[in-house]
């Protein structure tokens, strides 16, 4: 039957619904689909981010990577971004992040249990067991006093360590008696108490709650158990009749009757009283000791008095390894004093010491050291003791150049930190032929009481050994000097004597000393009750004593004529004002205060005070100008405020144009020399005022507030060249004198030449109105330090101590520590005429483009100008009458060059060396023109030199 139209229109139009129908059908199945598949890749990722989120753990409790620190950081993350994961994916999340080694670790830990068996809570406690630190809760707490800041820890880091530290230590949870309980197990540090330590520890562990009563019981509970114990091991040894038969034999040869029913005596000592028994036996077990106030032994076997035991051995023991000497010296005595004092010279300084033959050694007390100059001390391993035995401390020892009667030498006395002990010892003396002569014909006397001259009431039964020994604790009186008088050079007999009045008779000199044609020297003293011997008046050379006579008199002249420089107070120069120019657009700078160790607060309100006594500075309300200042502890203990200009000021202010000498300029002038002193202003700069309308630049910013100063300052940057050119005005075309700022170095052929000179400086010293600083001047000495070397009459050699801190150096390790070497041997370069060819190796490694390499050949020549710098360096000084000699040298890598003086008797003596690197472009010239090189260097370097006196 055919369709009509219609019918065929309708089910076409039905056939289409259907299809839509199923497209959408099928676009919703897809969208279903890649959303389900879009939302699992989400999953995956959002999951690996979580993983990556977490760091791996791998344990390392000496570096502080314990578990619980590594949860504790991560510990949210499971917490926010994990709470849709069930405990499984939790644990296998956790596990993923542990390290192969801990992983395996824990694995065999848990065993026979499987990882995903365990809960996630119960695998973070077992973790934490595992690898948390695996120390006890009183480790940890004593670990905390332990803590210290290391070099490279800033303040945060170091804080941060702190902290960490005391929350581990539980502060809040730690009561009075584990605190307590916790300083007591940490001083058991003995090795006797080791034992009881470790158990002590084991206990507190457990009861976390002892006392420190409850502490100290079981201790002493554990020392009886200790000595019971040792005990039952005397009692458990072998019993067959060879033991007990040796036991007897040795019993028997200690006491002299044994009882069978009382119990055989213990190995040691008992540990509460000292007697031989047993400590379950001892009486006092619990008494109370009236010393120390504790339980448990009696006073004569307090710990107390075992301390002081302890150092007597121990200083028995040290005494021992080391050299003993003894001193004697008088403090007190009951009737007129005989001592005898002696002036003497040590490092051009005039001390006086006691005379003291029955002293090992010579001693100076801190005053004594302090005239000296504070001379560097060295650690001295001798103990020496008085004549009562008792130890007399000694500080250090410091060398001394001496001169006493004619002698000179060079020797070591000792400080003590006594400031009263000041004794010439025989190690001095035996320097003095004189004194040393005379002692040893003393000694050697053999004397009867027939040579023996005794006054009437004096019976040769009062003269005996006994009689002549006095006790020194029953002594006392005042001093009384005897030396030889060190104004008169001329006179040629030096005698110290004393008659000594008893309160029985007068004693009658024994001795009659005539005079002979040298010098005599007697020193006699007359004493009650003590042997009278004879002696032969030792002589010695007129000419060395007039000599050390001479040096102390002209110091004593200068002294006494010139004594207004040497007063002990500030000077003011007297002709000019100092005053400082700013730049142009300078503006003012104002900074704060820096703070003082509170240690140091009294010391630098001392130095204020003194620097405002003496119209150093003064208070100020108001400054446009302010820099803070800088605390520097001296020497003798005092403080210097230096105030930190180079915070601003310095660089506003205008130079102030004079040139500071050049070290050859000032050497020259100590040609001939033989005789030297050296002068030393104090306080130099302070002395010289500065313009007021200058003084506001110059305000500090303290603690207590502003101040200004009045005088010139350290620090202000054209202080040098003002006070250079001042001295230089001062001591203008003065022979024989050169000057560095402030240290005033003199010169003389002779001594009367240097006396000369040296009443000259002074003399214009006090016309200008400067005072000098007496301690640290020295005169008429035979060799004089400055500015580096040591100069004498021979010449100029590089300072023992510079060279000495030169060899003290290790091999540099980079660049800024092989220029700093380099730095400090071009200083004696004229001492070395082979710098150029030692020093080309390191120079390489200066270079920019040089792999740092410091190969053998480098510390070959390190080692070598080490070496010659011990060698005997001298270099004479240039005398413009001499003939000169000038050589030059040159090598693949540098050239050199010396000027010599010939002498008379043919002799070569070099004044300077000098020596430089070639540049890469002098190193291509032939030998010839290196050559050439090398004498043109040497005239350039000496020029000054080799200059003729008629040349314009």
């Amino acid at each position: 039957m055919p369709v009509s139209l219609d019918d065929l229109k309708t089910i076409l139009q039905m056939q289409q619904a259907q299809n839509e129908a199923n497209q959408t059908k099928l676009l919703d199945a897809f969208a279903r689909m890649f959303s389900l598949q879009s939302s699992s890749a989400c999953q995956s990722d959002k999951h690996e981010s979580i993983i990556n989120s977490i760091s791996e753990f791998q344990y390392d409790p000496e570096a502080n990577v314990i578990f619980s620190s590594w949860f504790h950081r991560c510990e949210d993350i499971f917490r926010v971004e994990c709470s849709h994961l069930d405990d499984a994916a939790k644990v296998r999340l956790l596990l993923r992040r542990l390290g192969t080694q801990e992983y395996n670790k824990y694995v065999n830990f848990i065993l026979p249990q499987n990882p995903r068996d365990v809960s996630f809570k119960d695998t973070v406690q077992i973790l934490s067991d595992i690898f948390d630190e695996q120390s006890s809760l009183f480790n940890t707490r004593y670990k905390c006093f332990q803590i210290t800041k290391s070099p490279e820890d800033d303040y945060l880091t170091y804080a941060g360590k702190v902290n960490r530290q005391c929350e581990r230590f539980k502060i809040n949870e730690i009561t009075a008696d584990q605190f307590k309980c916790l300083i007591f197990i940490c001083g058991l540090k003995n090795e006797e108490d080791a034992d009881v330590r470790t158990r002590m520890l084991v206990r507190i562990e457990q009861e976390p709650n002892m006392t420190l009563q409850m502490v100290t019981t079981e201790c002493q509970r554990l020392l009886n158990l200790k000595h019971d114990t040792a005990m039952v091991q005397q009692k458990g040894k072998p019993s067959g009749s060879d033991s007990i038969n040796a036991l007897r034999s040795i019993k028997s040869s200690k006491q002299n009757c044994t009882s069978m029913k009382k119990p055989a005596n213990p190995p040691s000592p008992c540990w509460f009283c000292g007697a031989w028994h047993f400590a379950k036996f001892c009486p006092f077990k619990n008494h109370k000791c009236r010393k120390c106030h504790r339980i448990g032994h009696k006073e004569g076997h307090c710990s107390l008095n075992k301390r002081k035991t302890k150092h007597r051995s121990e200083n028995s023991k040290q005494q021992s390894n080391s050299q003993i000497k003894t001193t004697f010296a008088t403090f007190k005595v009951g009737f007129k004093n005989r001592r005898k004092f002696v002036n003497l010279l040590v490092n051009g300084k005039l001390i006086r010491l006691q005379l003291d033959t029955a002293s090992d050694v010579t001693l100076i007390s801190k005053n004594t050291w302090h005239k000296l100059g504070c001379p560097s001390i060295r650690p001295t391993e001798h103990v020496a003791r008085n004549a009562s035995g008792d130890i007399v401390k000694l500080t250090g020892e410091v060398l001394c150049n001496v001169q006493l009667m004619g002698s000179k030498f060079t020797d070591v006395c000792y400080l003590t930190n006594r400031h009263d002990l000041d004794l010439l010892g025989l190690d001095w003396i035996a320097h003095v032929d004189t004194l040393n002569k005379l002692l040893d014909e003393v000694c050697s006397q053999n004397v009867s009481y027939d040579s023996i001259q005794i006054p009437n009431d004096i019976s040769k039964s009062n003269v005996s050994d006994e009689s002549s020994s006095l006790d020194i604790n029953e002594l006392n009186a005042s001093d009384e000097t005897c030396s030889y008088d060190l104004s008169e050079s001329n006179n040629s007999n030096v005698m110290c004597s004393h008659h000594v009045k008893s309160n029985t008779a007068d004693l009658v000199p024994s001795h009659k000393i005539s005079k002979s044609n040298t010098s005599d020297k007697v020193c006699a003293s007359e004493t009650a009750e003590s042997h009278i011997l004879r002696s032969d008046v030792m002589s010695t050379s007129k000419s060395s004593v007039s000599s050390q006579l001479s040096s102390v008199s002209y110091i004593n002249h200068l002294r006494q004529k010139h004594a207004c420089v040497f007063q002990n107070k500030l000077g003011c120069y007297k002709f000019t004002k100092v005053s400082l120019s700013l730049k142009e657009n300078a503006k003012p700078i104002f900074r704060p205060k820096r703070p003082v160790p509170y240690a140091a607060l009294s010391v630098v309100d001392q130095e204020l005070d003194r620097l405002e006594a003496l119209g150093v500075i003064e208070p100020v309300n108001y400054s446009s100008w302010a820099a803070p200042i800088v605390v520097v502890r001296k020497a003798n203990g005092t403080v210097r405020i230096c105030a930190d200009f180079s915070t601003g000021l310095n660089n506003a202010l205008e130079d102030h144009t004079y040139p500071l000498p050049i070290q050859e300029d000032l050497f020259i002038k100590l040609n001939g020399g033989k005789c030297f002193a050296k002068i030393d202003l104090a306080d130099a700069y302070l002395q010289i005022e500065v313009d007021p309308a200058s003084q506001p630049l110059l305000t500090i910013n303290t603690h207590r507030g502003l101040y200004q100063y009045k005088r010139l300052p350290f620090g202000v940057k054209p202080a040098p060249a003002i006070f250079q050119q001042i001295m230089d005005t001062m001591l203008a075309n003065l022979p024989g004198v050169a000057v560095y700022l402030d240290d005033v170095i003199v010169t003389g052929s002779s001594k009367s030449e240097l006396f000369n000179r040296l009443d000259t400086v002074l003399t214009k010293i006090s016309e200008c109105g400067f005072y000098l600083k007496e301690e640290k001047c020295t005169f008429f000495m035979n060799s004089v330090k400055y500015l580096g070397f040591v100069f004498d009459k021979n010449g100029r050699r590089p300072d023992p101590e510079n060279v000495r801190a030169i060899q003290n150096m290790p091999p540099p390790s980079n660049v800024a520590t092989l220029r700093s070497f380099l730095g400090l041997i071009s200083y004696y370069s004229n001492f070395l005429p082979q710098l150029h060819r030692l020093r080309a190796p390191m120079n390489q490694l200066l270079s920019s483009n040089v792999k740092w390499n410091w190969s053998t050949k480098c510390q070959k020549c390190f080692d070598e100008v080490k070496s010659l710098l011990t060698s005997d360096l001298l270099l004479t000084y240039f005398d413009p009458s001499l003939e000169i000699v000038v050589a030059a040298d040159a090598s693949d890598y540098g050239i050199g060059a010396v000027i010599s003086h010939k002498f008379p008797d043919g002799k070569e003596k070099a004044i300077a060396h000098a020596s430089r690197t070639l540049t890469s472009a002098e190193r291509k010239y032939s030998q010839i023109e290196k050559e050439g090189l090398a004498l043109i260097f040497a005239v350039k370097s000496f020029t000054r030199c080799c200059m003729a006196e008629n040349l314009p």
